[in-house]
């Protein structure tokens, strides 16, 4: 063949499959490209290849055999290969929750998603904090017009994420819930939902305000009024305490007014014959303290070396495990098998329900910690008590 002859351009596009922690989630690498052509004075045709990225349609590509002499007819021709390489976007992943800026349960929620992605390599993950539901409801949607493979959202009230998770559950997207809301994640179509029993979280506060024998009732805070997960702690309380339960609820974005939230416990502990007060949230246990004037103080929150430290003071009497980090494991799981129809993360606290009946419920078992029994676990580990700059004495 003469070597000025005109040789068509061949191309391969090459199927990209990305490889996550030894699960493989396969995604198909696409890109387009075109054959540009030009006529030279001389009647000869040059040809070049181009392909379409995220700015349009890149520099021309020339082959080293790439001219149609002006005698050539009635046969293909072939250029020399160029490479192409395929652009790839890793599969979209969402999770949208209505924690406030600030709030230590999801800086905690998020540090762990965004730790444990990495660790098994996946790449793009977008986390919205959303406290106002309308904005919420907005970032599903959002997520759901952008084509994420995963969409999971908490559900502190149903009625205006409606319309928002039915077109997510619709579109083909692994839809699931977490935290707040698991009696609620089959009016929004979610597949399954994973948080902490929250029910069984107040009952277990109630549990310990009787073994301390508190008398008068128990002020029970809640920091989002319309959070239907924090309503059944208070219930659960009220389920189990020997007393009755007064309930506190905060204006949103007080979790940032430490003063003003002190002032309003302090209120309502003096207007009304309260024994006790359980918080709800990690920001609020220092302005209970400092409100509580003597009363015995619980909290439904993360551990940390701030409330180790009040544990061991006395300042609190009892801490329950929200379950935060379980949370976060359960979702970078459920990440990972997405690719799997019905994929779910086996527990022993978990309670199936068939396609028929509604999504699968996964509740985490709240897990309480006294005073008593820390202090023990940090005699029995001494390099805790080192890195929480913690003295406990030897009568203790």
């Amino acid at each position: 063949m003469l070597q000025n002859r005109w040789r068509l351009v061949s191309v391969a596009l090459v199927g990209v499959i990305g490889i996550v922690a030894g699960l493989a989630l396969a995604a198909d690498g696409e890109s387009e490209v075109r054959v540009a052509a030009v006529r030279h004075e001389d009647g000869t045709v040059e040809v070049a290849v181009q392909q379409h990225g995220t700015d349009g349609w890149g520099e021309r590509q020339l082959p080293e055999y790439r001219f149609l002499p002006v005698d050539s007819s009635g046969e293909w021709l072939v250029s020399s290969a160029v490479g192409i390489e395929a652009e790839t976007i890793d599969a979209l992943h969402c999770i949208i929750h209505h924690g406030a800026t600030g709030d230590p349960f999801w800086r905690l929620f998020d540090a762990t998603i965004a730790r444990l992605a990495h660790r098994v390599g996946l790449t793009n993950i977008e986390i919205h904090a959303e406290p106002v539901i309308e904005e919420q409801a907005a970032a599903i949607s959002d997520c759901t017009t952008r084509g994420a493979t995963f969409i999971a959202t908490t559900i502190p009230s149903a009625e205006e994420l409606q319309d928002a998770a039915k077109a997510a559950a619709e579109s083909g997207a692994h839809f699931m819930s977490f935290n707040s809301g698991a009696e609620l994640a089959g009016s929004i179509g979610s597949r399954h939902h994973v948080g902490l029993n929250d029910t069984a979280a107040g009952e277990n506060a109630g549990i310990q305000f009787n073994a301390a024998q508190v008398t008068g009732a128990v002020l029970c805070v809640v920091h989002e009024p319309d959070n239907i997960g924090l309503a059944a702690r208070c219930d659960g309380l009220a389920a189990a305490y020997h007393g009755d339960v007064e309930r506190l609820e905060l204006s949103l974005g007080a979790l940032s007014d430490s003063a003003g939230v002190t002032a309003a416990i302090a209120a309502a502990v003096s207007a009304d014959d309260i024994g006790a007060i359980l918080v709800l949230n990690d920001a609020l246990l220092s302005p209970a303290v400092t409100a509580a004037d003597g009363r015995a103080v619980g909290a439904v929150a993360a551990g940390s070396p701030a409330n180790t430290r009040a544990l061991i003071r006395g300042d609190l009497l009892f801490l329950v495990n929200p379950g935060v980090q379980a949370q976060a494991r359960a979702l970078v799981a459920t990440m990972l098998l997405e690719s799997n129809e019905g994929a779910f993360v086996a527990s022993s606290d978990v309670s199936r329900y068939s396609a028929l009946t509604g999504p699968a419920i996964h509740l985490i078992r709240p897990r309480v910690m006294t005073g008593p029994i820390l202090q023990r676990v940090l005699r029995e580990n001494p390099e805790l008590l080192k890195q929480l700059g913690i003295q406990v004495n030897a009568g203790e």
